[in-house]
């Protein structure tokens, strides 16, 4: 483990009505070491990660400060350029909000695109990658219309949500001041 300068966790959402459906996927997951454990990985995930003051060291000056750009996959990505091992640890757990859910997949598309855009500085951009973020944003709109009708507010789904949809989270990330050039189509 010494060679390792981030830890990632795994996260379940404590105000979802698919939390039982998530905990049961991801202990599947962990038991045939495809999640957790201590295995390496190439990504973090923002909201459930450490990184060693010396990895931090090393990559501080590297990473971007771009809104445009995705900051955990930066950060991911330099730490990756630097030679530091990324771990997945099961017990690293930790109880998020599935709020980026309730993003509508139009705004959703901004964020897909800065995945893209880090991976393009970086020099990593390939078919495969624009492949695989493609396919994230169609796994988001499947858990976008799974969530639609779900009030986290009520801890209940209501129809009138088809219409009105709540509140969206604001997204992190931003292409109104970046600099940087995406692949994707507008």
């Amino acid at each position: 483990m010494a060679a390792v300068g981030a830890v990632s966790g795994l996260n379940n959402s404590y105000d979802s009505p698919y939390r039982g459906l998530k905990k049961r996927y991801y202990e599947k997951q962990v038991a045939k070491g495809l999640f957790g454990g201590e295995r390496r990985v190439n990504n973090i995930h923002g909201a459930n990660m450490v990184i060693r003051r010396s990895a931090w060291d090393q990559v501080r000056e590297a990473i971007s400060t771009d809104p445009g750009i995705h900051e955990d996959v930066d950060l991911a990505l330099c730490l990756r350029e630097h030679d530091i091992e990324l771990a997945q640890l099961t017990d690293l757990f930790v109880d998020i909000s599935p709020r980026r859910a309730l993003t509508p997949p139009l705004e959703y598309i901004e964020y897909t695109r800065s995945m893209v855009r880090t991976y393009d500085v970086h020099g990593l951009l390939t078919p495969e990658v624009a492949r695989v973020v493609r396919l994230q944003w169609l796994g988001h709109l499947g858990v976008y219309a799974a969530y639609r009708l779900y009030d986290p507010d009520r801890g209940r789904f209501a129809l009138s949500r088809a219409f009105s949809g709540g509140v969206e989270r604001a997204m992190p990330v931003s292409d109104q001041t970046s600099g940087v050039k995406s692949r994707l189509p507008r």
